[in-house]
């Protein structure tokens, strides 16, 4: 990664969820400014073999001075949009768990007697992600009978056990996959007496 916050004009992300699936993605879009060609395809820039879609890219903000977040760890979508009046370059980009909802499952899945967050870590295996790279809770639902066939949309799979549990799947800040119950049990007090 790069650091390119002196280039930064404009920043916008947001998390939105997926109702009633309860997954939950982010977008941002990312103003640059390009004065300089920097960003330009074929005009001498250094990183001129790297300006391609699906690039990895992370987001932080803060304010001036002070130490700065990790808000969004994802990939652009495409080119950067390029204003030459303007000399800026727009990127867009998603989170990628929104890349991984859009492929196809490698495996046929079948699996019996399990929880979601069972089936969720089985399908993350598809993908080479490590056990560091999700945090699932327990899932509720004791699942009988699964079957998700080789070539069936990531996404839909997603959202299917994300609707029989009832849970919520998201990919938070720092890149981490992660699904909880849509009903948690409360282990933190709620009201202390004396």
């Amino acid at each position: 990664y790069s650091d390119y916050s002196d280039r930064v004009v404009d920043m916008e992300w947001s998390r939105e969820i997926d109702f009633p699936y309860s997954v939950s993605t982010c977008i941002a879009d990312i103003t640059l400014n390009n004065y300089d060609n920097y960003f330009t395809p074929g005009h001498g820039s250094p990183i001129d073999s790297f300006i391609l879609p699906k690039r990895p890219i992370r987001l932080y903000a803060g304010l001036r001075g002070h130490s700065t977040l990790q808000q969004m760890v994802g990939i652009t979508q495409g080119m950067p949009q390029l204003d030459t009046k303007t000399k800026l370059a727009t990127f867009n980009a998603f989170d990628f768990l929104s890349e991984m909802f859009s492929m196809p499952l490698t495996e046929t899945v079948s699996m019996a007697g399990v929880r979601t967050d069972e089936v969720l870590a089985k399908l993350f295996e598809q993908f080479g992600l490590a056990d560091s790279q999700y945090d699932l809770a327990p899932g509720r639902n004791k699942i009988p009978f699964l079957y998700f066939e080789r070539g069936k949309n990531a996404g839909n799979a997603f959202r299917e056990l994300m609707q029989a549990e009832g849970g919520h799947l998201w990919l938070d800040e720092q890149g981490i996959i992660r699904f909880e119950q849509r009903i948690l049990p409360i282990s933190d007090p709620v009201m202390t007496f004396n």
